[in-house]
């Protein structure tokens, strides 16, 4: 299976995207007609991966939280994250956690992965997790993990 890739820019209203250059989008999409596919959009200037105040709140405030609930140690609940939230499923094979899937999100990816494990802390087992802005990161002395 090859893989082909475009790049266009475009903005969004009203929940869709306007390209710059929407005849030469859909003349390259009609070089896909009839194949099936993915659309992945980035957006702009969002690239830098998480940051040292994100790992900070992370290993500062939500695993120390919910490891406090559970009784689990700090690395064992990081693990108990990785296999609800990281863990792939393949048909006929026991779930694995990707390691790595983390490694390279971005500052905007790490948030709304800090926003999953928030809902799911409070929806599943009334645990609240302060937000980030709730608490002084840069009192966090714990050390900073990648």
């Amino acid at each position: 299976m090859s893989k082909i890739k475009f790049k266009h820019s475009c903005t969004f209203q009203d929940g869709l995207p306007l390209f710059k250059d929407a005849a030469l989008f859909r003349e390259e999409c009609r070089k896909l007609e009839g194949k099936e596919g993915y659309l992945t959009v980035h957006r702009k200037g969002i690239t830098r991966n998480k940051s040292v105040s994100q790992l900070k709140y992370y290993w500062g405030v939500v695993i120390p939280v919910l490891g406090d609930h559970f009784g689990y140690e700090k690395d064992e609940m990081h693990a108990a994250l990785g296999r609800e939230f990281l863990s792939v499923q393949i048909p006929g094979k026991p779930p694995y956690v990707l390691s790595t899937a983390c490694d390279k999100w971005t500052t905007a990816e790490w948030e709304e992965h800090l926003e999953k494990v928030r809902r799911w802390a409070l929806q599943k087992f009334d645990v609240r997790i302060p937000l980030p802005c709730e608490i002084d990161i840069d009192k966090l002395s714990e050390p900073v993990r990648r």
